[in-house]
């Protein structure tokens, strides 16, 4: 049934399609916010001014961290493939012994090792020698973390097209790796079953242990 004075079959907007009210102030804010964000010259007197430096060196830290945030899951990804963190458990290496270990060229090796300094995984120790990081400590201390990072490889390779992916696109390697949820089970490769219950497994310790925790010992049997 139409609204009053609306033409039959016409649509009638509800509240959540209805655009914000352009004279409103909280929209006028907003729009002064972003012309006086988006002006260069206010980015330039913003990192001048003594007062609003920091907040501008900030926000641009934030907006960095932001464009290279696959850069960094990028490099931790590679540290994980290639074995790092347990190369460096029993304490430094140098960059020569860890580029034979994981079979990378010296040069891409030390690539790898300056990029993951950065991220606090690694860290030098002297002398061309690297030892493992604060993060890097707390990746092997968390093998499941490891895991779930090795198991990332086939979203990362969805993620190479975003739009693609955000589009529908059915045929993608997550998809490939859950057949079950469409029904085919018969699709499923032995070694992917075996990978994926592998993963799970660990990955559930993280929040058995949580839960666990919160409960306590002696409300373990309410859990």
């Amino acid at each position: 049934m139409s609204a009053v004075g609306e033409p039959a079959g016409s649509h009638v907007a509800t509240v959540g399609e209805l655009p914000p009210r352009a004279g409103g102030l909280r929209e006028r804010l907003l729009a002064f916010r972003d012309r006086l964000l988006g002006n260069p010259s206010f980015h330039r007197a913003a990192a001048r001014f003594p007062l609003t430096r920091p907040i501008a060196r900030r926000r641009a830290r934030a907006l960095f961290d932001l464009s290279a945030g696959f850069v960094y899951s990028q490099i931790l990804f590679a540290c994980v493939r290639a074995g790092l963190f347990d190369l460096l458990a029993d304490g430094p290496r140098s960059t020569a012994a860890i580029a034979s270990a994981t079979g990378l060229p010296e040069e891409g090796a030390l690539r790898l090792l300056r990029g993951a300094a950065a991220l606090r995984l690694v860290q030098g120790a002297g002398n061309g020698f690297w030892r493992l990081g604060e993060q890097g400590a707390v990746m092997l201390g968390n093998a499941s973390i490891g895991a779930m990072v090795s198991h990332h490889e086939r979203l990362y390779a969805d993620l190479a097209d975003p739009l693609a992916l955000l589009g529908g696109r059915a045929d993608t390697n997550l998809a490939r790796l859950w057949p079950y949820a469409a029904g085919e089970r018969d699709a499923m490769a032995a070694e992917e079953v075996a990978a994926y219950s592998e993963l799970m497994a660990g990955s559930q310790s993280l929040l058995s242990e949580d839960i666990l925790d919160a409960c306590g010992a002696a409300d373990s049997r309410h859990c």
